[in-house]
């Protein structure tokens, strides 16, 4: 396991640390009970080919173009963080990556070093309303948080959805989960399976 502390995410750095890799954004498609035998769907192939093409290529998949919506998240992320350590008074650092493995890595949104947890920040403008008011969380969120504390051998992360526009009330919700062991135990088996198949189609392939 290593904390690529001095690695901006989003740099070209970044880009091929993580190129070749399971990460957390696609870390929900893992947990999918597929019809191949591998007990892998449809999700997972689709990574699969897309780690196998980087580690044959050398040359992580452009998918970092943006659009609006990620470009809103991004822009929004620090005073996130900003409005969280005041009402947690806590200090979250920066991180670019971490690499649990050869196979496996993460790019927590921030550590709070002194309690050796991570927050995941979402800035989801049409969901965060509906978010607030009923107490719930997405699920696909709640894997990703989960994932990077597999990566990261904490036991704590806290989710936070951000809106800068609503009344201070209601601009930001944080969920705080433990970590999940049924969930690892899972993430555990299925990556074993993936790095089996992955294996299997470089040699082939090459």
């Amino acid at each position: 396991m290593k904390f690529h502390w001095d690695i901006v995410q989003g740099s070209e750095e970044w880009l091929k640390l993580r190129s070749g890799k399971i990460t957390g954004s696609v870390a929900s498609v893992l947990l999918v009970n597929g019809k191949d035998k591998s007990g892998l769907g449809a999700g997972a192939f689709t990574e699969l080919y897309r780690v196998a093409e980087e580690r044959l290529t050398g040359t992580p998949r452009d998918s970092f173009g943006g659009n609006r919506a990620t470009d809103w998240g991004h822009e929004n992320e620090s005073l996130a963080i900003d409005l969280y350590q005041a009402m947690n008074f806590v200090n979250v650092s920066a991180i670019g990556f971490v690499e649990k493995n050869d196979l496996i890595g993460s790019s927590p949104d921030g550590i709070i070093k002194e309690l050796k947890k991570g927050v995941e920040v979402k800035c989801r403008p049409k969901e965060h309303l509906k978010l607030v008011m009923t107490n719930e969380y997405l699920s696909s969120d709640y894997v990703q948080c989960q994932f990077n504390m597999w990566c990261t051998g904490y036991k704590e992360w806290d989710l936070i959805y951000f809106h800068p526009n609503l009344p201070e009330k209601s601009k930001i919700k944080v969920f705080s989960f433990k970590y999940d062991k049924e969930m690892i135990s899972k993430f555990e088996k299925r990556t074993r399976v993936f790095s089996d198949l992955l294996n299997q189609i470089i040699k082939k392939a090459a």
